[in-house]
């Protein structure tokens, strides 16, 4: 099924606040943050399902309906941007398989990030280092994805596979390895980025995807 191409995110917002209980107090601080959004309160629902209408020829509800249980993004829009996507492209092996290996430091120039001072305590979220890719899977399949990323000092890195087509809120393919790992999964023809994610520099970082 294919969304609307002119959905207005922000009448789902006012769908879905219309939809919250007005007498419950602890709704009392999401209801002020979508007013700080421009977002009209219940008592104009009324307005906007009309507009809806006259835009959509459908109501409110029917279209945040269609918007819930979508599979498909509009063919019309543009592929989801992500950063990582603009990241240098793996090459194939004849056989169809991915290897990739560097080492993670703070010198290296395609390393992005930053690290925690070496006085302060490493702050999971607060800041990494990382190193990124993509790949092209030509045809769909089982690969068995391999992961080597920094282990130590508390913390476990990450490898981030995501596609790299598709719209914001159907994001496809979506995957998170930690650690170091070995997993099988199935991958669609498509474009993927792969980040590569730790909390302290490592000699060496890995990712294979190898045909089953």
């Amino acid at each position: 099924m294919q969304l609307p191409t002119r959905l207005v995110v922000v009448a789902l917002v006012a769908a879905c606040h219309a939809r919250m209980p007005e007498t419950e107090v602890v709704h009392g601080e999401l209801v002020d943050y979508h007013y700080s959004l421009g977002v009209p309160g219940v008592s104009e629902l009324d307005d906007w399902d009309e507009a809806v209408r006259a835009s959509y020829g459908m109501s409110l509800d029917a279209l945040v309906e269609e918007y819930l249980v979508a599979t498909e993004c509009p063919s019309e829009l543009p592929s989801l941007p992500r950063l990582e996507c603009d990241a240098p492209a793996l090459m194939a092996d004849p056989a169809g398989n991915f290897a990739w290996a560097s080492s993670l430091r703070c010198d290296d120039p395609e390393v992005v990030g930053g690290m925690q001072p070496a006085d302060e305590p490493i702050i999971i979220g607060e800041s990494h280092l990382e190193l990124r890719r993509t790949f092209e899977v030509v045809e769909a399949g089982e690969y068995e994805i391999a992961v080597v990323t920094p282990e130590g000092e508390g913390t476990r890195g990450q490898a981030l596979i995501a596609e790299c087509d598709g719209c914001a809120w159907l994001r496809g393919y979506n995957a998170e390895f930690f650690g170091s790992m070995t997993e099988t999964r199935w991958l669609e023809p498509g474009r993927y980025s792969v980040v590569l994610r730790g909390w302290i520099e490592a000699e060496t970082v890995e990712f294979r995807a190898t045909r089953q």
